[in-house]
């Protein structure tokens, strides 16, 4: 038969099996897509989706190759000169949270800043949620001041702003706007965080309304309101045992662990 309709056959089961949250399935349809186009029939822009495709599975089951995985998308897609699909693989490549506590996963900060530069500085969804994913991933970084990363939230939330995207704007809040977590900034936050959650839970995603919650508990550990963290935690945690996948989940039942170990 024709390999492309094969290769297309096999990511249209993907993109159907994660929709319908069998990631295991979509994993393995496209790890086939991939195999069909590398055994001789190469088309490198279709490698390059089946892989953003791969690694998104991965990383929703908590399989720890997710990043890995879209690094290799992010570094394809950039040679093949496409800054649309690295910018689908590098914001991908995010779990929810920073990906390494007290440290700088340098190798997903790297692809994120050539991603940006490809972009040109152009306003776009795809740019704001970039710059939100880099404020995430620099948290720690003790080289970075703090002025840079208040400096690219600002940015990415005044584009989100822009684009009249309600999902958008949800998505950077939720990954940038916990840098205001700081003694001088703790009025802008908050006033981010209802609306980082209520954008999340109008966007009708689970996953986007636990992370949401995720960022307004650490607010209130820090403002000392303990009560209203812990409520906040325990939606959390209902919403992805009954909705999210389970990168999500997990990320809810440590959160509640620390919350109650620091608070």
């Amino acid at each position: 038969g024709d390999p492309s309709a094969a290769v297309g056959h096999l990511l249209g089961a993907a993109e159907q099996s994660a929709a319908s949250s069998d990631l295991a399935s979509a994993e393995t349809y496209y790890r086939q897509a991939i195999e069909l186009i590398d055994a001789g029939h190469p088309d490198p822009e279709r490698r390059v989706a089946a892989t953003i495709g791969l690694g998104s599975a991965q990383r929703d089951q908590s399989n720890q190759e997710f990043r890995e995985t879209l690094l290799e998308a992010t570094n394809a897609a950039l040679a093949l000169d496409r800054p649309d699909l690295a910018a689908q693989a590098a914001i991908a490549n995010f779990r929810g949270v920073t990906s390494v506590i007290n440290d700088v996963d340098r190798e997903r900060v790297d692809a994120l800043e050539r991603t940006i530069a490809a972009h040109e500085a152009r306003r776009t969804a795809e740019v704001a949620m970039l710059l939100a994913t880099l404020v995430a991933e620099i948290g720690y970084d003790i080289d970075v001041p703090v002025e840079r990363r208040l400096a690219l939230t600002d940015l990415a939330i005044e584009i989100a702003r822009e684009v009249g995207e309600p999902r958008v704007l949800a998505e950077v809040l939720v990954r940038a706007a916990r840098s205001n977590l700081l003694p001088d900034r703790v009025e802008v936050a908050r006033a981010l965080v209802p609306e980082s959650v209520a954008l999340a839970d109008a966007a009708g995603d689970p996953t986007l309304s636990a992370l949401a919650r995720l960022f307004e508990q650490v607010m209130c550990l820090g403002i000392g309101e303990i009560a209203r963290g812990e409520q906040t935690l325990a939606t959390a945690l209902r919403v992805a045992e009954t909705d999210c996948p389970p990168m999500v989940l997990a990320l809810c039942r440590v959160n509640t662990v620390q919350y109650l170990l620091y608070a």
